[in-house]
């Protein structure tokens, strides 16, 4: 594994105007660096106001310093943090100036990933800092924070120590084959080792339930010109985002509208009327929605009768279709929402705002949307991926391995270790530190 210390510079804060702006830099040869910005390292935790000066040796900044003596810092190297009146031009002098003075500018996610291999940090925790910055709800952002405190960390050690005691005792087992090992050892060992591989499912059940809230619903609302779509979007997102008019095909592009259901994030996709048309800018539109509808995870099917010369089209999908019944006004019916093995039926009406509660608790029922964080993690693919092939390795009549072929049901045990031991970054490669960090912003 690569041991980074020379020294990094990235600013911490969004481009633009503001109150502050924050620039860290991390490695060794602080002292050097410092001395060249502003003629001193401060005092270590001390909040010290500096004169920061340029490459030509010009002031450019009034700036607050902070020193990080490592190990005590977010990296475990020596840090320096560096904050400036808000605004472009000073902060970009500033990293002009110390990357002259020395440093060189980060890569993203390049100070996560010293955390990480000077041990503040495992791969897990390091993972939800991105997850936090990214989060686009209370419920997400809460995960993430739980997540960054070693939650999910805890768990998952806690399984791995376990399965090391129960791996200390086979391995016994197959060392000294003359001592004959009771039966109730290897009854024992399988009640034990069955536990752990309940408690890799629950942890599973968490994490797929995590991964949905993570990564929101997508759905697509499509049906004939004029049957309401537009205006359901306007109502679904409390606001006017959509125009609404009586002439046919008004919507000619995808305009997309974010709402939050208990927690989940939902992009709702407001699209084309689906139609034959001569019109070259609405046939496009039509082609977009037909797209729209393969990339979504469900769709609102809107119609204003009972039958629609699209239901053959939406019949063919494999995803979830909301059949939903708008205009009820206009025919004098009732608001109603019948569950279907595919999705539901509804009837509402988006003018007169009846029915819409009917939509959301339509979509919590079918994803079983509950927010409740406590039987949550907030996990990515490549989690579920390792905990589900620990599931697997303890996947065997463990009280017959261990009796017969207690080599096996070692081998079998150290794989669930070894890939629980990469959810956490005990085992890993450059190639998947890369992959993880190179979706970080610069600069964490």
């Amino acid at each position: 594994m690569r041991q980074l210390n020379d020294p990094i510079a990235a600013v911490a804060t969004p481009a633009g105007r503001g109150a502050l702006a924050i620039l860290r830099i991390s490695g060794s040869d602080l002292k050097r660096i410092a001395k060249n910005l502003f003629g001193k390292l401060p005092r270590p935790r001390v909040a010290t106001l500096l004169t920061i000066t340029g490459v030509d040796k010009a002031a450019i900044d009034n700036a607050v310093v902070i020193y990080f003596r490592g190990p005590h810092s977010f990296t475990g190297e020596d840090v320096i943090e560096i904050q400036t009146h808000g605004g472009a031009v000073a902060i970009r002098e500033v990293m002009r100036a110390a990357c002259a003075a020395g440093a060189r500018q980060a890569r993203g996610g390049e100070f996560s990933e010293r955390a990480f291999i000077n041990g503040k940090i495992d791969l897990i925790q390091a993972e939800a800092i991105a997850d936090l910055i990214e989060s686009s709800t209370t419920l997400t952002a809460g995960l993430a924070q739980k997540s960054l405190a070693g939650h999910f960390s805890r768990q998952v050690n806690s399984i791995i120590e376990k399965l090391k005691s129960i791996h200390v005792v086979i391995e016994a087992m197959i060392d000294f084959p003359e001592d004959e090992i009771p039966l109730v050892t290897s009854t024992d060992l399988a009640t034990r080792s069955n536990e752990v591989g309940l408690a890799i499912k629950r942890l599973i059940h968490k994490s797929e339930r995590g991964a949905r809230v993570k990564d929101g619903l997508s759905i697509a609302i499509i049906g004939r010109p004029n049957v309401g779509k537009s205006t359901l979007l306007n109502v679904l997102s409390g606001e006017d985002r959509a125009i609404v008019t009586r002439e046919p095909g008004t919507t000619r592009d995808i305009l997309t509208v974010d709402i939050e259901l208990d927690g989940l994030l939902v992009r709702l996709y407001d699209t084309a009327g689906l139609r034959e048309t001569e019109s070259d800018v609405e046939k496009e539109g039509v082609r977009r929605a037909k797209e729209k509808v393969c990339e979504a995870d469900a769709i609102f099917f809107v119609v204003t009768s009972e039958m629609d010369d699209l239901d053959e089209y939406v019949g063919d999908l494999t995803i979830p279709v909301f059949k939903i019944r708008n205009k009820i006004d206009l025919d004098g019916l009732e608001v109603m929402l019948e569950p279907l093995a595919s999705g539901a039926y509804l009837q509402i009406s988006a003018k007169q705002e009846r029915g819409i509660d009917l939509i959301y608790t339509a979509l919590a029922d079918y994803f079983n949307i509950v927010s409740e964080p406590d039987n949550m993690i907030l996990a990515r693919e490549r989690h579920i991926t390792e905990l589900n092939a620990a599931a697997e390795a303890l996947d065997f009549n463990h009280r017959e391995l261990y009796q017969c072929s207690p080599e096996l049901g070692a081998e079998r045990i150290r794989v669930a270790m070894r890939a629980l031991g990469t959810l956490t970054g005990k085992y890993t490669n450059e190639e998947l530190l890369g992959e993880i960090f190179s979706t970080f912003c610069i600069g964490k």
